[in-house]
């Protein structure tokens, strides 16, 4: 049938489908079904799977552009906090507009499902490029940084702090460019101050790129989004995150206590700057760090 050709299609283009995801799938197939079906849009392939919903690339047909469709989960959508959540996203998306950020064209609805529009970037996560191709260059590390904080100094100027900014949260595209994506976490705040805990005491962020202070359930700013730079950028040039152990509390507590180990004693031949850059990054306490995005991009200086 149709839907078994679909699902087929859906399993055999996600790259890390997990046996949770392929079940979801299974349960849905209805609903993957309307999914395609989606007024305006032609589905292509899935690109993306979660525990809250799918990411299609699809064809918006009035304009003939490529587009990533994300779709909440029908059967979430009971769930007050799943669309609350969803609809903040949307809005913090389609209020940014910077060529280092993935730009959102449209939210909407269609025969009961909910949609966001985004830009379809053709490329690859930092994480799957250090997976598969093993730790950058600083030749290469340098520029990523300098434009995912070009993407910050935007976001931050709109009161937006992004609160999950890691390798799998940075595309890179076949011309070099860098893009920050999924913006699931990020809070639009007019103080530019944000708790980092949820409504029902949930920690946000991800443990392994997490500042101090979210890691403690504190109050953050913009200055957490540059420690999660430094992190991640840490993680480009190493091939391994700033702190590792089995359990994601255990790293937490390495984020708010142990000290950051030089990058270069990670992997020597790395310079003296770049240990400076990413060690003041990730200072623990905010005050030590750069006091923004604009002024993380000085220190870092221009292309060349």
């Amino acid at each position: 049938s149709d839907e078994t050709i679909l699902l087929s299609e859906l399993l055999a283009s996600a790259d890390e489908l997990t046996r949770q995801h392929a079940h979801w799938i299974y349960d849905l197939q209805f609903d993957l079904k309307n999914i395609v079906e989606v007024e305006g849009y032609r589905y292509r392939r899935l690109v993306g799977a979660g525990s809250a919903g799918f990411v299609f690339e699809a064809h918006h047909q009035a304009t003939g552009r490529a587009v990533a469709l994300k779709i909440i989960r029908p059967e979430l959508l009971s769930r007050e906090s799943t669309l609350k959540r969803f609809l903040r996203e949307s809005r913090i998306v389609l209020s940014l507009d910077h060529p280092n950020l993935v730009r959102g064209y449209e939210v909407g609805t269609s025969k009961g499902l909910h949609y966001l529009a985004m830009e379809f970037v053709s490329g690859e996560s930092l994480a799957s490029h250090i997976r598969t191709r093993g730790p950058l260059d600083e030749r290469e590390a340098v520029p990523i940084l300098r434009q995912v904080a070009l993407g910050m100094v935007h976001a931050h100027e709109k009161g937006i702090l992004h609160r999950d900014v890691k390798p799998a949260n940075v595309l890179l595209l076949a011309d070099g460019s860098a893009k920050i994506c999924d913006m699931g976490l990020a809070k639009m705040c007019e103080t530019g101050i944000s708790t980092s805990l949820t409504a029902s005491g949930f920690v946000v962020g991800t443990p392994d790129y997490m500042s101090p202070e979210q890691a403690q359930g504190g109050v953050v700013d913009l200055r957490a989004d540059i420690y999660s730079l430094g992190a991640t950028i840490y993680h480009a040039l190493t091939g391994t995150a700033p702190f590792h152990h089995p359990s994601p509390i255990e790293v937490m507590i390495m984020h708010i206590h142990e000290p950051v180990v030089p990058p270069s004693r990670q992997r020597p031949g790395l310079s003296a700057a770049i240990d400076e850059l990413l060690l003041r990054m990730m200072a623990k306490n905010p005050a030590d760090r750069f006091g923004s995005a604009r002024e993380l991009l000085d220190a870092v200086g221009e292309p060349g």
